[in-house]
């Protein structure tokens, strides 16, 4: 009989895992042969799917992983070259860059040509870390180094850009290696004014950098104050009210007051919003309490929260879901009884943050199953069902857990589900397999922890 690890999946479970950068997808490669799948495969190596590439990076060593076994490798190297010398704007460059150092590391000359061809044929005229940088350290480490501060500091001392945004541990991981680096391109700047110029920038951030790592708590403290008092002047509540008339502020706008307001302030927003007969204002009154605590809930709300209008009902939820409050939950029940309620209003399972009973979960799993949604709405189910598991220990909630661990395409919050299950020791043993092949780098680090505790 096959062991979880072991089982072959189709070509839609497969798709599926490999798209959300699932452990299944490369325990599957490693079992299995990833023939007939090597479009997906490609597909997923010339374009980054993370679902927030820039809060979950690339996935180029896990990918490299999958194909790297495979009897087709040629097709895929011969497709990576192929897509650095095109370099089209159509593809993620800077993952085909990684995949193509990982080729090279093994041997892959092609790859290894390709990519320094592709890197210095770029323009360095740029303040973001041109595509391909990291790369191609890796691959021929500190004389890569040397040649990208020596053309970023050609820009910098030719006036055409100002600065640059990325740091050299950005190029180079290893702290023994960053150091030697930095002591070698000092030496080279003696000699060398365009490499002198990026040094002077480099060591300026370096300096700021150890600057704010220094920063106490209590000035830490301070500078939140003085942010905040210098939004408030700006922002006054009398700002809000009269904004919440038109339609010339953000949401965000909105969010971001409730955040920094004082009590008195929020009072007014209440009271405002407990005689208000308009609904746009109503609505945009209402989206300061999604990051502020409102001391009651003024009777229009409940109303607000089953209107026919969804804007209407998330908004209100949000409100309402700061409450630990009987008529709250009973609420939330009600309306989850409704398949078609999760869709159109996620925050709904914020409700339970505050009023989850013995029960709960089946009410919440049978209308999450149920709902019908694309990985957005996922997302944002994830998120407010990780916020239930993280607020009440009870191990029923593993079955929230598991749905956040199979449905999220984020990796991020799949490992905070991955974490609770572990630290409530309901994760499941072939839950905890698969999850040390995850696309998030420190699914494995994770696991072994979660081992050596149970040892």
């Amino acid at each position: 009989m096959n062991t979880p690890e072991q089982t072959p999946l189709a070509r839609e479970q497969f798709s599926i895992a490999l798209e959300s950068g699932r452990g299944a997808a490369l325990q599957h490669a490693l079992h299995h042969s990833i023939e007939g799948f090597e479009d997906l495969v490609l597909n997923a190596c010339l374009n980054n799917l993370s679902f927030d590439p820039q809060c979950e990076g690339h996935r180029a060593d896990w990918l490299y992983r999958i194909l790297k076994q495979s009897s087709r490798y040629a097709y895929f190297s011969n497709r990576i070259v192929k897509a650095l010398q095109i370099a089209s704007d159509e593809h993620y460059l800077d993952q085909i860059c990684e995949i193509a150092a990982r080729m090279a590391g093994d041997g892959d000359v092609k790859a290894e040509s390709a990519l320094r061809q592709f890197v210095w044929n770029q323009n360095f005229v740029t303040e973001q870390l041109p595509d391909g940088a990291h790369a191609i350290c890796m691959v021929d480490g500190l004389e890569a180094v040397v040649e990208i501060a020596r053309r970023t500091g050609s820009a910098l001392k030719s006036g055409e850009i100002s600065s640059f945004w990325w740091s050299l541990d950005d190029l180079i991981e290893d702290a023994g290696n960053l150091d030697k680096s930095l002591m070698s391109l000092q030496e080279l700047s003696k000699r060398d004014a365009d490499i002198a110029a990026f040094v002077e920038n480099v060591v300026k951030k370096i300096a700021e950098r150890e600057m704010e790592a220094n920063i106490t708590l209590e000035q830490r403290n301070v500078r939140y104050q003085e942010y905040r008092e210098r939004f408030l002047r700006e922002c006054t509540v009398e700002k809000v009210l009269s904004s919440a008339g038109s339609a010339e502020q953000t949401k965000w706008f909105y969010n971001k007051f409730g955040r920094y307001a004082e009590d008195k302030d929020l009072e007014l927003i209440l009271k405002r919003l407990e005689d208000e007969v308009d609904l746009e204002i109503s609505l945009r009154l209402m989206w300061v309490f999604r990051k502020a605590n409102p001391s009651y809930i003024p009777g229009r709300v409940w109303l607000l929260a089953q209107h026919p209008d969804k804007r209407l009902q998330c908004a209100a939820t949000e409100l309402l879901a700061n409450f630990c409050d009987a008529e709250v939950g009973a609420l939330g029940r009600a309306q989850l009884k409704d398949s078609k309620s999760l869709a159109d209003n996620p925050a709904l399972i914020k409700l339970f943050i505050k009023n989850y009973q013995l029960g709960d979960e089946n009410l919440m799993i049978s209308a999450l199953l149920d709902a019908c949604v694309d990985e957005d709405i996922a997302h944002q189910l994830a998120l407010c069902a990780l916020d239930v598991c993280e607020s009440n220990r009870s191990t029923n909630l593993q079955v929230i857990a598991n749905w956040i661990y199979q449905t999220c395409p984020c990796t991020i919050c799949r490992r905070g589900a991955v974490a609770w299950l572990i630290k409530t020791g309901s994760i499941q043993p072939h839950v905890l397999d698969e999850y040390q092949y995850d696309a998030d780098d420190d699914a494995a680090e994770l696991v072994r922890e979660a081992r050596e505790l149970n040892a």
